[in-house]
């Protein structure tokens, strides 16, 4: 998030009519900074936020611009960052299930070996972010979770970082 996402959340308004079908027909895929990149995760986002986008249309020129060979080629370069940008949105965001399916062994072969008392889940946002959603992680951890015991549990989503840290309760 950068510090336009910031003031941006300043404002709160619930979606209108969250119904009505929307092609936005004018979206950009870039790496400048600033305002900072805007590429597939945040296409998501905001297509996301509530609004009933169908579609959108990629429109650009001039971004991503390829830095060797001849003027008259360079545009090739903006056209290889889309269709990296349209692999990217064609694979999409992981699900806790993909997430879970893909890591729990990595997970539970480090909790057999520390035990639930020398472990925590966290997040690493917003790197993570380019994966998968804070909730979905979550979500995640707690499937992965699903097998141990509520004090097991506490463990590993709060009481084992509240004593590495060292924070109190509040």
């Amino acid at each position: 998030m950068n510090n336009a996402d910031d003031w941006l959340t300043l404002v709160h308004e619930e979606v209108l009519e969250p119904d009505l079908p929307i092609v936005d027909p004018h979206h950009h895929l870039w790496t400048h900074d600033p305002p900072g990149a805007y590429l597939v995760p945040n296409l998501w986002a905001d297509t996301g936020s509530g609004h009933r986008i169908e579609q959108t249309v990629f429109i650009q020129r001039g971004a991503e611009m390829g830095k060797d060979g001849p003027p008259e080629l360079r545009s090739v370069g903006e056209t290889e960052f889309v269709v990296g940008q349209a692999a990217e949105a064609a694979r999409g965001p992981a699900t806790s299930d993909e997430f879970v399916e893909a890591q729990q062994p990595y997970y539970l072969y480090t909790i057999e070996q520390f035990g639930p008392e020398r472990c925590m889940f966290e997040s690493n946002f917003p790197v993570d972010k380019q994966s998968l959603s804070y909730r979905t992680l979550w979500n995640a951890f707690k499937k992965i979770a699903a097998g141990f015991s509520a004090d097991e549990k506490a463990a590993m989503f709060r009481d084992t970082a509240m004593r590495v840290y060292r924070l109190t309760k509040r």
